[in-house]
């Protein structure tokens, strides 16, 4: 559906029924700096190849989505504002560490229980770890 649409910069996808496996069907866009997403997400797999991302929005309102593993986001190193809200199984924010330039970052409703990890956020304007 987007594979000719190589210029985006900023894509918006908000569906009751939207379901993600992963992200390899916006692998053609490569040039995203803002992506902003709601549905059913099942891995952040082909995340890495958004590595000019700068604003990344994830929300699920599915009951307990299966995705819990942010190793695919850790080496998207430009970003600047990270929102994971909704209802995840996501427990485990280290794979975050190398993303040194965020300035807000928002991760609600999961059952994170470690949170050290902000720490070497020293450009953090915004937090909202709420609800975990």
């Amino acid at each position: 559906m987007f594979e000719n649409l190589v210029n985006l910069h900023s894509l918006r996808i908000s569906s009751s029924r939207g379901v993600f496996p992963d992200f390899h069907w916006l692998s053609n866009q490569t040039r995203l700096e803002t992506l902003s997403l709601s549905g059913e997400f099942h891995s952040l797999e082909g995340m890495q190849l958004f590595s000019e991302l700068t604003d990344l929005s994830l929300h699920s309102w599915m009951d307990r989505t299966s995705f819990n593993c942010l190793q695919p986001i850790s080496g998207l190193t430009n970003l600047r504002i990270l929102s994971l809200t909704g209802k995840s199984q996501l427990s485990d924010i280290s794979p975050l560490d190398e993303l040194v330039n965020l300035q807000r970052l928002s991760i609600t409703d999961s059952v994170i229980s470690d949170i050290s990890v902000i720490a070497n956020f020293t450009l953090l304007q915004s937090l909202d770890i709420g609800r975990n």
